[in-house]
């Protein structure tokens, strides 16, 4: 009995796409690097900001652990566009043309160095105010002169975070106290 030409055709392309998943990596599977993986090496994001990372080949694929905490695009073939999305770490791995991988931990942190950077020129005189980073907050600790400095400071740290902690003591309210429980 003679084969049809529509029945043809379809069991080739049914074989097209059979030998296609076939040569396909699973989904849940990574790159196939070659080689030794070089040391891992951190990158620090934050939340809303992006960086341009220049890798020594193309790229042939990449692969982020948790897109909810940063992303990438490849935006030339040496050249990854890294956007932090949210507080937290994950990793990359990123395979060159080569087959050679790389392992990137990304860690999206608060702005800490951008709070400073703003203190330091706005408030040049309050030298003991210390910024870190706790989570999805920064931790302000140290003294200022007033109550009007402290106002200032919490209204500026609020531009660079969800929710500012405040250990801050004004140092002339900090002194007249020992003062008054002195003896």
């Amino acid at each position: 009995m003679p084969v049809r030409p529509a029945m043809k055709t379809l069991s080739i392309l049914t074989l097209a796409c059979c030998v296609q998943q076939a040569l396909a990596a699973p989904a849940g599977e990574g790159p196939r690097c070659s080689g030794e993986t070089p040391a891992q090496h951190s990158l620090a994001l934050q939340p809303g900001k992006s960086t341009l990372l220049r890798l020594p080949e193309p790229v042939a694929s990449r692969s982020i652990g948790n897109p909810a905490v940063a992303q990438a695009m490849l935006v030339a073939p040496d050249t990854l566009y890294l956007a932090g999305v949210d507080i937290g770490s994950t990793n990359m791995v990123v395979q060159g043309k080569s087959g050679k991988c790389s392992l990137i931990e990304l860690v999206v942190g608060m702005d800490v160095a951008g709070l400073k950077g703003t203190l330091a020129e706005l408030l040049p005189q309050e030298k003991n105010i210390r910024v870190t980073a706790a989570g999805d907050a920064l931790v302000l600790s140290g003294t200022v002169d007033d109550g009007a400095t402290l106002v200032q400071v919490l209204e500026l740290a609020q531009a660079y975070v969800r929710r500012p902690v405040q250990p801050l003591a004004v140092a002339r309210a900090a002194e007249e106290k020992g003062a008054q429980s002195a003896p």
